[in-house]
């Protein structure tokens, strides 16, 4: 009988500790992104894959933009540790030097493959995360999300009618825009409908079909100009150093895992989106010529030079996005 009573207080024993460790094992996160809650599944993708590549370890909340902090705080968030995880453009952190340039300066690269030959091939992801380290965050790695398109109230066939417009636009894209001689506006996504709507903007520059037609932006802005200014946007996924630190090995290659077939995955829906929803969402579409473009490149250019003034890490970034274009050219 005592034998009985011994085998089964061990055994009680047991799986209070299996329990335990199993509850400690869990670690649940917030993740904020700066996108509206039309546009977080690249987000929710993220948080699904962690949880099944970890098998339920890695548990992710996601948050739209605006619900825990402001887009251009998401940086400080995540280093304070208000939030574990963010999602977020470097364009919109004004302490890190080398934002516009992760995020794609105007005419940079063409295509998400010259993306990933001058983040992953060239080494420039290397010198963007140590950038952020400076910061007090660890960077998990870079993430696809999106062509870069004008679109307008009316339609926009050459510089010439941009140049009559003001246009929503930040970072270096806008800057290149200012080159040559197209009015800007730096306001927030959240904000670019009912501006639409007001005439206190004629046009926006955000993103691709995809996320115009989420957001609902082809209602108010019908025209859409097909030559991309970035194609794709590079956004990032940041984590709390002191969670990262606590966090065990399998874990930290699980989520940067998850963070890079997040990205993967959701810029192979906006490409699907992209050419299927042109011709449905929009009155009509538009393209600069030859000409236009060799004038906007030329501008590209300058801003390249400019931001290559900011930091010596910015600066060997732009050493290597002109190597890329070298190559492809």
């Amino acid at each position: 009988m005592k034998k009985k009573l011994l085998a089964l207080l061990l055994t009680l024993i047991s799986l209070s500790c299996v329990n335990a460790f199993a509850e400690e094992s869990v670690f649940r996160m917030r993740l904020q992104s700066y996108y509206p809650q039309s546009m977080i599944s690249g987000a929710e993708n993220f948080s699904k894959l962690a949880k099944t590549m970890s098998n339920g370890r890695l548990d992710i909340t996601v948050f739209p933009d605006g619900t825990l902090t402001s887009p251009d705080n998401i940086l400080k968030a995540v280093k304070t540790g208000m939030i574990d995880i963010g999602q977020g453009s470097g364009s919109y952190y004004s302490e890190l030097t080398i934002g516009n340039t992760e995020i794609g300066l105007p005419m940079a690269w063409k295509n998400e493959s010259e993306a990933r030959l001058l983040f992953k091939g060239l080494g420039f992801e290397k010198i963007v995360a140590e950038e952020y380290k400076k910061q007090g965050v660890h960077y998990l790695g870079s993430a696809p999300v999106a062509t870069y398109h004008i679109l307008t109230k009316e339609p926009v066939n050459s510089l010439d009618d941009l140049r009559k417009m003001k246009i929503r636009a930040i970072g270096g894209a806008a800057k290149m825009l200012n080159k040559v001689d197209v009015a800007t506006v730096n306001i927030k996504s959240s904000e670019m409908y009912l501006a639409l709507t007001t005439g206190q903007i004629d046009g926006i520059l955000f993103g691709g079909a995809l996320d115009y037609q989420a957001m609902k932006l082809n209602e108010v802005a019908g025209y859409y100009n097909t030559t991309p200014i970035v194609d794709p946007i590079i956004d990032s996924f940041i984590v709390n150093q002191k969670v990262w630190d606590k966090l065990p090995a399998d874990l930290k290659v699980i989520l940067e895992c998850a963070a890079l077939r997040a990205g993967i995955e959701y810029y192979d829906d906006i490409m699907k989106a992209e050419y299927l929803l042109r011709d449905k969402a929009f009155k009509g579409t538009t393209r600069f010529s030859k000409e236009d473009i060799a004038e906007l490149e030329k501008a590209a250019v300058e801003v390249w030079d400019e931001e290559a003034k900011r930091s010596p890490e910015v600066a060997e970034g732009i050493k290597l996005i002109k190597q890329l274009n070298s190559l492809v050219d």
